[in-house]
Formats: C-alpha cells, sequence, structure tokens
C-alpha cells in the first residue's frame, strides 16, 4: 500500500485493501467504511443465513405485510397519480 494516500483513494476496514473513492457508498456527508464488494459479500452471506427466519417471519406476519403494502399502495396512487399510471401501464405490458 501507498504511505501517502491519495485524496481520491480509501482503505476498506473489511478487506484492508486501498481502493478507488467510488467502489465506497456515499452516507450522508462521508463514505462507509466497507467497500461495495466486502458490503455485497456480506448481504449475500447474510440472506443465506437468514433465510428461514425471514420466510418463517413473513408467514407468521402476512396480513400485517398485506395490509402495509396495501396501504402504502393507496398513498402513492394519491400522492403521485401519474407514476401511478405510468406504473400500471408498465407492468400491464410485461404480462
Amino acid at each position: 500500500m501507498n504511505k501517502e494516500m491519495n485524496i481520491f483513494t480509501k482503505i476498506c476496514s473489511k478487506c484492508h485493501l486501498e481502493k478507488d473513492i467510488k467502489m465506497f457508498c456515499r452516507y450522508k456527508n462521508t463514505y462507509q467504511s466497507w467497500c461495495k464488494v466486502c458490503q455485497k459479500e456480506y448481504r449475500i452471506l447474510w440472506h443465506e443465513e437468514n433465510a428461514y427466519y425471514n420466510h418463517e417471519w413473513y408467514v407468521n406476519n402476512k396480513d400485517s405485510v398485506s395490509q402495509r403494502q396495501l396501504k402504502n399502495y393507496k398513498k402513492i396512487k394519491k400522492l403521485n397519480p401519474e407514476q401511478h399510471l405510468f406504473n400500471s401501464v408498465r407492468s400491464s405490458a410485461r404480462s
């Protein structure tokens, strides 16, 4: 690694490699400490390890999830009818 860090590079705290700043996600006025590659690997691993729990939670809470989705759908439809119309046309074109 270069002793003098370039202002456009950052060291990932997970893999400890110096990478271009574009390889890090922005958060508010700074950048995440893990690079995008490490974050993606972590998310995939977490999902694999928790897939059964997530599915079980969804099955146990299906009614509340459906109610929340319907509430959000109605809210979006009311706030932005043009976008709702666009999404409706787009989804019907896929069928």
